[in-house]
């Protein structure tokens, strides 16, 4: 492996490897949207191009507990990923850093990197947004009334979601 590649791979599994993390408050968010944007980049100072992917899912395909099902979430959640351009293949990969690798659950893939090969996507995707789509929800997205809606239908989900992450992760 080239010196190039490994650094990509590298830095990938820093980023996946930061535990996955929706905030519901002040705290540091690490989830879907927040990794792909810090492995974009990183990706950038190593001359990568890269460009967000947005598509949709559901929660309720990631085997999750039946307790936490119930309680109030979007019924068709959106998610983010990359879709890196590789320049010895002359060809966009889809790259997601989603899920850190210290998640043991059954549904939950944990993706590796070659630097040059595609990922699978973190979740059980329904559909992809078009560009324009991706980019309105991006920017709407730094609106804090939007974010606030959001979390306010969505926060007990997200709660009871990192605990129960937490218990599914290997101790280091």
């Amino acid at each position: 492996m080239s010196e190039k590649i490994a650094e990509r791979v590298r830095l990938f599994n820093i980023v996946r490897d930061i535990p996955y993390y929706i905030a519901v408050g002040k705290e540091t968010d690490f989830c879907c949207a927040t990794k792909p944007d810090i492995l974009k980049r990183l990706l950038k100072s190593i001359g990568l191009k890269s460009r967000d992917v947005t598509v949709d899912f559901r929660w309720e395909r990631l085997g999750l507990p039946e307790w936490m099902l119930r309680l109030p979430h979007e019924a068709v959640e959106s998610h983010g990923y990359l879709e890196v351009w590789i320049p010895e293949r002359k060809k966009w990969v889809v790259v997601d850093p989603t899920w850190d690798a210290r998640i043991r659950h059954p549904k939950f893939h944990i993706n590796r990197w070659d630097g040059l090969s595609g990922t699978r996507p973190a979740v059980i995707v329904e559909r992809v947004w078009t560009r324009a789509e991706t980019q309105k929800l991006l920017t709407a997205e730094e609106d804090p009334n939007v974010r606030a809606a959001y979390l306010k239908k969505n926060a007990k989900f997200f709660r009871a979601f990192n605990r129960w992450l937490e218990q599914q992760r290997r101790p280091i």
